[in-house]
């Protein structure tokens, strides 16, 4: 967090600066260790997807015999996740995205 809250910033408003802001969470935009924490926290949910598919038989899908199982592609900002069409594997990808969200904050 200190390489997030070492900017801060006043308002200009008429001609007067008012008030100082410590920002507390998130990233700039145009900031350059975005990326990096990007990736970072991708592979961060992309572990908790494969722990989650190797304990739950319902998530992740094969399309062949011989083929590994697919649970979920990452694509820039996006994500697919492929799972069956049950309960069980709606409450396996809700908890792995619980779990997600409580470590990261996000």
């Amino acid at each position: 967090m200190k390489c997030l809250t070492i900017a801060t910033f006043k308002f200009n408003i008429n001609g007067h600066s008012l008030g100082h802001v410590v920002p507390s969470r998130g990233l700039r935009q145009g900031d350059p260790l975005s990326p990096y924490l990007f990736l970072l926290y991708s592979e961060g949910l992309s572990s908790i997807l494969k722990h989650s598919e190797l304990a739950e038989d319902a998530f992740g899908l094969k399309i062949a015999r011989t083929v590994p199982k697919i649970s979920h592609l990452l694509f820039a900002n996006d994500i697919i996740l492929f799972c069956w069409s049950h309960i069980q594997a709606c409450n396996a990808i809700k908890e792995a995205l619980t779990q997600y969200q409580k470590i990261s904050g996000q």
